[in-house]
């Protein structure tokens, strides 16, 4: 790193602390020293439950990514070409194991937030993280099995609704995890597209005239 890239590193951190503290006094406006300790101690173990929260679903998240990596292989390969050329199997899609890379930026973005004092902030960007994660589950599809993974899907923890909007909390190093995100983050891997043929669709007279069929056949219904 830089000397340039180490004052900017060293100015930032500097004026996420000076942030941090402001959050807590101004969360702390108007309140005794007994409720201001209790309001931190509360807001520092809310921020740890969010904190492991995201490291779980960072687990989560890479070994769903992982097992679509795995598909890179030859015979893993000719098995999914077959299902995403069928036109009949729109839930199947070509794998894409970069699709993670924004939600293991917004899960590392949270954790950053919440050690960082940002409480506040930090819930924010979980939430985000969370529906990122829910969005491209759904766009992945079937075509990576989910069988035999802990904690597929999980809520954000209670405790999140609790926390108000700029509210700031004590400062922690960050979870082992966020090396976790970072790895997300670096997959690069792109799949070609399936050299055979796709079979497409039935025409759409094809399914009237089936229509038809079922309805002489059953003419009582």
């Amino acid at each position: 790193m830089s000397d340039l890239q180490k004052a900017t590193t060293k100015n930032r951190d500097k004026r996420s602390s000076n942030t941090a503290k402001q959050e807590m006094q101004k969360s702390a406006e108007g309140l005794g020293n007994t409720d201001v300790k209790q309001m931190m101690q509360s807001g520092d173990k809310t921020r740890d439950e969010l904190v492991e929260f995201i490291a779980s679903r960072l687990s989560t998240v890479s070994t769903v990514q992982r097992r679509e990596l795995g598909m890179l292989n030859n015979e893993a390969q000719r098995r999914w070409w077959k299902k995403v050329a069928d036109a009949h199997k729109e839930n199947y899609t070509k794998p894409d194991p970069t699709r993670w890379r924004l939600c293991g930026q917004l899960y590392e973005d949270a954790m950053l937030a919440l050690c960082a004092g940002h409480l506040g902030r930090g819930r924010d960007l979980l939430l985000s993280a969370s529906a990122e994660e829910e969005r491209t589950m759904q766009a992945m599809g079937d075509i990576v099995s989910k069988d035999n993974i802990p904690e597929l899907t999980a809520s954000t923890p209670a405790t999140a609704d609790t926390v108000i909007s700029g509210q700031g909390c004590g400062q922690r190093p960050p979870h082992e995890a966020i090396q976790t995100a970072r790895e997300i983050q670096n997959v690069s891997a792109v799949f070609v597209n399936p050299p055979n043929r796709g079979r497409a669709k039935d025409p759409w007279w094809t399914l009237e005239e089936e229509e038809e069929e079922e309805t002489d056949a059953n003419p009582g219904t």
